[in-house]
């Protein structure tokens, strides 16, 4: 999934912390994103009374879950339905803290925790093949399309590696990065290491788009 950002409000619609989690590639899409928070605070109170879940806009999703002290609000620009899950698990977890949701606006430092609450929710939930195929849209546009050369995109299960599998297969090719062992660091947050060894696949003829966009989603959320 690709979550642009979010909007944090307490119970009562009032706009708490806002976040703005990958940078928005267009002029028009940044405007269109400030505009989406402007009006999502300007009408909370009517939104929360209706406890609408999804709402779909031009090229926005805008997914909604509201909780016992705070509401939360996942901007997306892609459709994808584990967020309203993702959006929950977020709110159960932040209604366990002991947080005030009145102290947040004047607490720089408690506002930083609750978005580190969110963020380890949001950074933790894999993409949707939607999601990697949009932002492997966008990468290829800005790369030399002169080559010839399309990549298409299939959908398959997800491989289920036994524990310690990863770690042989670094292993017999020690000294160069794989695309496993990306994907591994990806999923448990080592998104330096991505950055650092995903450009030395760039020219994998197998393997380099693929590299290429995981190194953009890693660069993207640092």
């Amino acid at each position: 999934m690709v979550i642009l950002g979010y909007l944090l409000l307490d119970e009562g619609g009032a706009p708490l912390a806002t976040k703005e989690l990958v940078r928005v590639f267009l002029e028009s899409d940044q405007a269109l994103f400030s505009g989406v928070v402007v009006a999502i605070g300007n009408v909370a109170e009517e939104v929360f009374k209706s406890k609408v879940r999804h709402v779909e806009l031009e090229s926005l999703h805008l997914y909604f879950a509201f909780g016992k002290k705070f509401n939360l609000v996942l901007i997306s620009d892609v459709r994808d339905d584990r967020l309203l899950e993702v959006s929950d698990e977020a709110v159960n977890r932040l209604d366990k803290t002991d947080v005030d949701p009145s102290r947040i606006q004047f607490d720089d430092e408690l506002k930083r925790r609750i978005s580190g609450e969110v963020e380890r929710v949001v950074f933790r939930s894999p993409p949707s093949i939607l999601s990697v195929r949009k932002l492997a849209e966008v990468l290829l546009a800005g790369l030399d399309v002169n080559k010839g050369v399309k990549l298409g995109f299939i959908e398959v299960k997800p491989k289920t590696y036994k524990p310690g599998l990863l770690g042989k297969i670094r292993k017999i090719f020690i000294g160069r990065a794989t695309l496993e062992g990306l994907v591994d660091a990806y999923y448990k947050g080592e998104l330096s290491k991505v950055v650092d060894e995903s450009p030395s696949l760039f020219d994998d003829e197998k393997n380099g788009d693929l590299a290429r966009i995981l190194y953009a989603k890693a660069a993207l959320t640092l």
